[in-house]
């Protein structure tokens, strides 16, 4: 009952959020002043997911080191198959424009872009660490954190509304886009063909691999139906592979949307329709918004659903 309401609340907060924006008749925001706050909004809520990690997680790094095989080896090879899953299926993107433009140019072009990127990524992990460390070391928690995280997020999705009003993207080009959902279902079929492989590197039964790869970034739900068809050092385990999952999409953005914006959005798998929707959209700009929500939504939908089946039938 608590994760079918958990799910509802999750999935009207963004479609509400999106449509309050969307349909917002005003053209008294100045749209740079909103892209400067947008920024502002996408640094605060990664510092403040990073503190409340820190605070609110017993023995943080204790425990990534008793688990740090087999997240390690989950991290690595989800990663290469949800992206080369993406890729064969979409063969020609036109993600990597900027990048291929400059192929023509001299090398201090290419390496200046390069540089771009890096330090849009180091930004994002800068900030995520800055805040687990703090938290880590103060053990102090927020109160009415989740509803002060939800708060920042229905701004940022208001925001993203209200602009792709203004560039007349269609709202059913949002919740229902045929790329979006291909993008999810080659996720999920390339994390089943990843944990049976999985299963054979660490000697692990298949249904405890497809448990561990079918969180798609939704750390704090999978830990809790972890727990209670394997055990406590599982859930904790997935809790750092979808964790970690979540950064590294961060992370990577900036560069490997440029290369190919399908696995950008497709690694960054059900945090792509929330937490990582804004980072997509500054660096991909608004084009990406109604395939990332689709994705997202689509995983969102059926991370709680994939779980249980994994859990009850395997």
């Amino acid at each position: 009952m608590y994760l079918k309401v958990l799910l509802l609340i999750q999935l009207f907060l963004v479609i509400f959020s999106l449509c309050l924006g969307y349909y917002f008749k005003s053209n008294f925001f100045n749209i740079e002043k909103i892209n400067k706050f947008l920024s502002f909004l996408i640094f605060f809520i990664l510092l403040a997911i990073g503190y409340e990690t820190g605070a609110v997680t017993k023995n943080l790094f204790s425990n990534l080191i008793e688990s740090l095989y087999l997240v390690f080896v989950f991290t690595i090879i989800l990663f290469i198959f949800n992206v080369t899953g993406c890729c064969l299926i979409f063969r020609k993107s036109p993600g990597n424009t900027e990048l291929s433009n400059s192929q023509s140019n001299p090398k201090n072009k290419v390496f200046e872009l390069l540089r771009t990127y890096i330090f849009d990524s180091l930004k994002y992990i800068l900030c995520i660490f800055f805040g687990i460390l703090i938290g880590d070391f103060l053990k102090l928690a927020i109160p009415m954190f989740d509803i002060m995280v939800d708060g920042i997020l229905v701004c940022i999705l208001f925001i993203i509304g209200y602009q792709l009003k203004q560039q007349n993207i269609t709202l059913r080009s949002v919740l229902m886009n045929k790329q979006g959902i291909l993008i999810a279902l080659s996720i999920i079929l390339s994390s089943i063909v990843a944990a049976i492989i999985i299963s054979f590197i660490v000697k692990l039964p298949i249904k405890n691999c497809l448990l561990l790869s079918s969180g798609f970034g939704w750390y704090t739900l999978s830990p809790i139906i972890v727990n209670q068809y394997l055990n406590q050092t599982m859930g904790t385990t997935v809790f750092f592979i979808d964790f970690i999952r979540e950064i590294l999409a961060i992370i990577l953005i900036p560069f490997l949307g440029r290369i190919h914006k399908e696995s950008a959005v497709g690694y960054a798998a059900a945090t792509s329709a929330d937490f990582t929707l804004p980072i997509l959209k500054v660096n991909l700009g608004s084009a990406i918004v109604p395939i990332a929500i689709s994705s997202g939504l689509f995983l969102t939908l059926l991370t709680p659903i994939l779980l249980n089946i994994w859990g009850i039938l395997l």
